[in-house]
């Protein structure tokens, strides 16, 4: 776990200088490590403590997220597919919450670090959806010099998981005012740009 926590630490400083199709080939040592771990499989860490259980979810699910960053800023095809992973989301609740015996909720706050998190995590599986639904530029046989259309309906179906999402935050957080159409657009635009 060591190891591949100092893989994601390698990759999180290459993108930060830029280095992305560096970070790529880093990212797919570290998807890989982390398949053989078996960190995308929940049934993997069940006879583990509380704490190695959240760690071994908060891992996968953060390179997760970075590996779909990357492989969308490059254009290049996901490394796992998401019928491979029944990894549950980690838990919303604080660190302290969480021991050796067992997870305590009631000391958890309103909103804590995991639930932002988790709302992030969501909004980049939505932003991978997009990316292959919606984005795709493999077409399915025909004339391949024709222009790339997108089907409509896949742009209402993006457009809803990105409402459901939005409602779906923390009501104490600041963004508790309704989400116009115009930025939804706007969000699927910068995806698709």
């Amino acid at each position: 776990m060591t190891s591949l926590q100092a893989l994601m630490c390698m990759v999180m400083y290459l993108q930060c200088c830029g280095a992305i199709p560096t970070c790529y080939t880093y990212i797919s040592l570290a998807t890989a490590a982390c398949t053989r771990m078996g960190l995308h499989r929940s049934e993997s860490s069940t006879h583990l403590n509380p704490i190695d259980q959240e760690v071994r979810k908060r891992v996968f699910w953060s390179l997760r997220t970075m590996a779909t960053y990357v492989t969308t800023i490059l254009g290049l095809p996901r490394m796992l597919s998401d019928n491979d992973i029944d990894q549950d989301l980690p838990l919303e609740v604080n660190d302290e919450c969480i021991t050796d015996d067992g997870i305590d909720e009631r000391l958890s706050s309103v909103t804590c670090p995991m639930t932002t998190a988790n709302a992030h995590m969501k909004l980049i599986r939505i932003m991978d959806t997009i990316r292959r639904n919606v984005l795709n530029p493999c077409k399915s046989g025909g004339d391949q010099s024709q222009a790339y259309m997108v089907d409509y309906a896949r742009i209402i179906k993006a457009e809803n998981e990105l409402e459901t999402w939005f409602t779906s935050l923390p009501s104490d957080s600041n963004f508790n005012k309704p989400i116009s159409n115009d930025l939804i657009k706007c969000v699927i635009f910068l995806y698709v740009s």
